[in-house]
């Protein structure tokens, strides 16, 4: 099996999004071919399992944000620009269950800035 470095260069800068993003497509690009291949090395069995939790990991990261910055257009659709009291509602919706963030955000366009607090209080309450 070769070698493939990707993000850990020792002197670097942090790895960008679209470097983190083009490293996991190449394990899940080795991952797929290891698959595919009848006779696997205890080496290349062991790296289909290292592979498959850290891309699960990766996309529920991926979920998070992409969730996160719905919310965040959302708000800024209804309100404009988001003062800081507005962007900190937005891990408070995020934690609300799927049904109740699901309520709120389809009934936002009818909520003022204050209705929309008070709920959130009393959701989290």
């Amino acid at each position: 099996m070769t070698a493939t470095s990707c993000l850990f260069d020792s002197f670097r800068n942090a790895p960008t999004k679209i470097e983190i993003c083009s490293c996991l497509l190449k394990r899940l690009q080795e991952r797929k071919t290891l698959e595919l291949k009848d006779n696997r090395s205890e080496e290349e069995r062991e790296l289909i399992m290292n592979l498959s939790p850290a891309y699960l990991q990766q996309r529920e990261v991926w979920k998070e944000e992409g969730q996160g910055l719905l919310i965040e257009k959302l708000l800024e659709g209804r309100f404009g620009t988001l003062d800081e009291e507005l962007k900190s509602l937005i891990p408070q919706i995020m934690q609300l269950d799927l049904s109740e963030r699901t309520k709120l955000l389809l009934q936002i366009a009818n909520l003022s800035r204050s209705e929309l607090i008070a709920r959130l209080s009393e959701s989290l309450n």
